[in-house]
């Protein structure tokens, strides 16, 4: 154990904004500690009705600072977690809900819902759960597969046996997790290029913008 390790506050989990580039004043960290559970892939009808216990979000499920023990997953199983957020959905607004990396495929539900499938352990994706939330507690589950080597995408220097070059495997949520409200319109991404003769450029990506739109510099 790390001494950042030791001196980590299983009640402020890696708080810091995790995209300092873009950062937006309304949103909220879901880092800290969800439910979660471990099932067979045959004969699971579903969501878990029992949970195991609780595991520290973002840190993956074989490592210490995940509070279970060094647990391996195995390619015949599904990690699920899950806890409550608290929404407020307002016309004129998005409720955005990002995922830094999950390893290795991800399956989202908002309440019944499936909001989101991604694949990749690290891949940021975001979701966009405006339609599917409800005001007050919304319950959201995530069900994770991660085959390690029995699926070549999945694997990297991950291995069953740790020898030489290969390392324990991670699976599960392994960056910050949070949720963030925008209006309708919103810059998605940027990318800056500058030349020599002093000229910079900024290219914009909008969401939810016309053909028209006009973005003002201060």
């Amino acid at each position: 154990m790390t001494v950042w390790g030791e001196n980590l506050d299983p009640t402020n989990v890696l708080a810091e904004y995790p995209r300092p580039q873009m950062v937006r004043e309304n949103w909220t960290c879901l880092n800290g500690d969800w439910d979660y559970a471990i099932t067979a892939i045959t004969n699971t009808p579903g969501r878990p009705a029992k949970w195991d216990g609780k595991i520290r979000v973002p840190f993956a499920l074989e490592s210490t600072l995940s509070g279970c023990g060094g647990r391996l997953l195995k390619p015949e199983e599904y990690l699920w977690y899950t806890r409550e957020i608290e929404l407020d959905p307002k016309p004129g607004e998005r409720i955005l809900l990002h995922f830094g990396a999950v390893d290795f495929r991800a399956i989202v539900y908002l309440g019944h819902d499936e909001v989101a499938m991604h694949e990749g352990g690290q891949l940021p994706f975001t979701v966009d759960i405006t339609q599917y939330a409800k005001k007050g507690a919304n319950t959201l589950t995530v069900l994770v597969w991660d085959p390690t080597e029995d699926f070549i995408n999945s694997r990297g220097k991950q291995s069953f046996k740790t020898f030489g070059c290969f390392y324990t495997r991670t699976s599960g949520i392994t960056q910050t997790v949070w949720l963030e409200t925008r209006p309708v319109t919103y810059i998605q991404d940027f990318f800056i290029r500058t030349k020599i003769d002093g000229t910079v450029t900024i290219d914009l990506t909008l969401s939810g913008a016309s053909s028209n739109a006009t973005v003002t510099a201060t």
